[in-house]
């Protein structure tokens, strides 16, 4: 191990301390425009940690959205400080934000220089391009991949390290079009980066990457899951239990996630997977750790291929019970559909006073969804309470029923994702009612919910069972129709005598209740 230089000289603190001086001077609109969060140096010494390529004389490592450059020199830094046998390094690096180039530039040459105290060379080429439209075409299959990048001198990389931009783009973007391949719905462009860079390694190359944690499950990136881990296998993942704490400088509502990767070679079945987690990124000195088996991680023979990420033995237990049910919303005939009304788009219909027996209809807003009951009217003055009944609004309308209500969005560090109340018909004597964009309902098209069943599976959805589910498999804010649709339900019959037992008015712990059932 060669000796360590002293903090201040270190390139890493150089580029964060450019880094953070220039995102406080950079304006929200840029920020968004360039998807642009800038790597802390916790971050980033964490990541360039994770490395444990069996490296050369000669090292390539490919930066696809350098920024100030943290993340780059703290993976430089560690190289130099612990492999004796390295004497050039070749860094490629790309950015979009012109704006950064003088930082990049500045901070790659005091790195340059602080490198030769250990006898290594350092060439960099930065390039002001985008990197998914300048690499996009290695997504496309060829007759041998290898080969054809051998034969086309494509280059190739042993280490790859990134936070990417993160923003969406929409499908006739000329990124998504070029990326077609992993693309469904509108992508986000970090996803692009990732299975890009899984091409460009060499064999046995590392990727690490910090993006956020939506790709691990949902419809949206299943193509890019299917494609992505036919190409690496995980050796580790990070996850931060705050959605606030791993970028501290930027406010960011987003479970972002640390990924360690090796480019395929044979899978194997008793493969391990790290799984660690911090809070954020100030404990990431001590972080949490503990193995399992790939096949627990993700079932790559599986058509949906969701990552779950159980940090301890009740995740376990719970994924344990969850996926030995075998029933579903469709198996039993129902749907989950989205709230049809888009207040700025119905505004001349929406009112803030009515009669929901004379006229209008009752509008139910996602705030509304509380403790089990639905609260109506919302005692927030400003949102509108009715909606005009007439020829216009009625594709808007639901004819009123028993309902399951959903709501989309967990709020900041709330305790629970899935927050579900039963809408039960009697409590509202109108012929007709309607949900707001932000619920999600449950019906079934064909038929009717009964009383049992919508409180039933409104009990089932607000337990510790499927909550823990659903925080294990998917680290979005937003509660997507389809997860839910997707996810397993217990015996029918469980069901409606949960939603019995709750109906009566008698106490009972849905959690103890669904245990008990589970065991039997």
């Amino acid at each position: 191990m060669r000796n360590n230089i002293s903090n201040f000289d270190r390139p890493t603190i150089l580029a964060d301390s450019l880094g953070a001086k220039y995102s406080c001077n950079a304006n929200d609109e840029h920020k968004k425009r360039f998807g642009q969060y800038l790597t802390p140096i916790y971050v980033a010494d964490f990541m360039a940690k994770l490395a444990s390529a069996k490296l050369n004389k000669h090292v390539d490592i490919l930066d696809p959205g350098i920024g100030a450059g943290s993340l780059s020199c703290s993976m430089i830094e560690r190289i130099a400080n612990s492999c004796k046998s390295i004497d050039s390094i070749h860094l490629v690096a790309y950015e979009t934000d012109s704006d950064l180039l003088p930082i990049i530039k500045k901070t790659l040459e005091h790195l340059k220089k602080w490198l030769l105290k250990y006898k290594i060379a350092l060439t960099f080429d930065i390039r002001l391009k985008d990197f998914v439209l300048e690499k996009a075409y290695v997504l496309d299959d060829g007759p041998s991949l290898f080969e054809t990048q051998c034969a086309t001198n494509e280059e190739l990389f042993d280490i790859i390290i990134s936070n990417p931009p993160y923003f969406k783009i929409p499908k006739a973007d000329a990124r998504a079009r070029a990326a077609a391949r992993v693309i469904y719905g509108q992508p986000n462009i970090y996803a692009l980066f990732m299975a890009i860079s899984a091409r460009l390694l060499k064999p046995e190359g590392e990727l690490i990457f910090i993006t956020p944690r939506s790709y691990a499950s949902g419809p949206y990136f299943r193509s890019f899951r299917e494609f992505f881990f036919s190409e690496i296998i995980p050796l580790q993942f990070h996850l931060f239990e705050s959605r606030t704490e791993a970028f501290v400088r930027d406010e960011i509502l987003q479970e972002n996630i640390i990924l360690h990767a090796k480019r395929n070679g044979k899978i194997h079945e008793n493969d391990r997977v790290t799984i660690s987690f911090s809070n954020g990124s100030r404990d990431l000195n001590a972080p949490q750790y503990r193995k399992l088996p790939l096949k627990r991680i993700i079932d790559l023979s599986s058509i949906n291929k969701v990552l779950f990420l159980p940090t301890n033995s009740i995740d376990d237990k719970i994924l344990s019970i969850v996926n030995s049910w075998n029933g579903s919303l469709h198996k039993y005939e129902m749907e989950i559909s989205t709230g049809k009304v888009v207040p700025f788009r119905a505004t001349e219909y929406l009112l803030t006073s009515g009669d929901i027996e004379n006229g209008e209809a009752p509008l139910i807003w996602m705030n509304s969804i509380r403790n089990f009951d639905v609260i109506w009217p919302y005692d927030r003055k400003s949102k509108p309470q009715y909606i005009r009944i007439s020829e216009e609004t009625r594709p808007l309308l639901n004819n009123n029923g028993n309902y399951v209500l959903l709501r989309r969005f967990s709020a900041k560090e709330e305790n629970r994702r899935l927050n579900s109340s039963p809408f039960l018909k009697d409590k509202f004597s109108c012929p007709f009612v309607a949900f707001e964009n932000h619920v999600n309902y449950v019906h079934r098209p064909r038929g009717r919910l009964s009383k049992a069943e919508a409180i039933g599976i409104s009990a089932i959805l607000n337990s510790v069972y499927l909550d823990t589910y659903f925080r294990v498999s998917n680290g979005n804010t937003q509660v997507s129709a389809t997860e839910i649709r997707d996810m397993p339900l217990p015996d029918i019959s469980t069901i409606k005598h949960l939603g019995e037992v709750i109906e009566s008015g008698k106490a009972v712990d849905v959690d103890g209740y669904i245990s008990k059932q589970s065991v039997h």
